[in-house]
């Protein structure tokens, strides 16, 4: 029990600790692309689509707390309002379909995560370039057929930390994540046509894929309190 005691002390004493443990806020905007659903339309033409979200912004709030002058702890929120890319006449446009013609909030897809993770300071000094890992939920929110549905999550990234003050700086990072979404998700919406096949009912299926995986870019200010 003494060696464990007295190693801890000299753990805790060495130059990476943090003797006042420092909380860092940063709320943050940023820009994500990523992500998509497939179609599979049985009207028309009878193709399959894969369906993109729009790169769009997002934005956030990081609050991290040290453990040592290189080791800090963080939560992650952020959001990310886009829509789906409608680049083939699937979402109401002519010919037709079960969508009113030019209603765009049926594509509207929004993507939410909340993540905890560690982050490493590589370099000291004014300017720190960092190291980050993170897991937490992804939540995803189409206004289509397809159900919402919270996934678990994995994210990593990097970046930079550029001090303005003692108490303020600017931090720049590129994040990417994964979430494992379920690939079994299945909506069916059928309609009627005069340009369907006779006899046949007007259908699209939308299809879930087994994963979700954006890039992010993100600009913040922090706060050290």
């Amino acid at each position: 029990m003494r060696f464990i005691i007295g190693l801890l002390v000299l753990l805790t004493a060495g130059p990476g600790y943090a003797r006042r443990p420092d909380i860092e806020i940063t709320p943050f905007l940023g820009y994500r692309w990523g992500g998509g659903i497939e179609v599979q339309e049985r009207a028309f033409r009878g193709r399959d689509y894969d369906v993109t979200v729009d790169p769009s912004g997002s934005y956030g709030l990081r609050v991290g707390l040290d453990l040592t002058t290189r080791l800090q702890v963080e939560i992650l929120a952020s959001r990310q309002d886009s829509k789906l890319q409608d680049e083939y006449g699937l979402f109401g446009e002519e010919p037709g379909g079960f969508f009113p013609q030019g209603d765009t909030d049926v594509i509207d897809y929004s993507v939410s995560s909340v993540h905890v993770g560690v982050l490493w300071h590589f370099t000291s000094g004014a300017n720190r370039l960092y190291g980050t890992v993170s897991t937490g939920i992804v939540y995803t929110d189409p206004a289509l057929p397809l159900p919402s549905e919270r996934s678990f999550s994995l994210g990593a990234g990097g970046g930079i930390k550029m001090d303005l003050t003692e108490h303020q700086g600017l931090r720049f990072e590129l994040r990417c994540t994964w979430a494992d979404t379920d690939g079994a998700a299945r909506a069916v919406a059928q309609f009627e046509h005069p340009d369907c096949p006779a006899g046949a009912d007007c259908e699209y299926i939308y299809l879930g894929r087994d994963s979700l995986i954006q890039t992010e870019v993100m600009l913040g200010y922090s706060l050290r309190i």
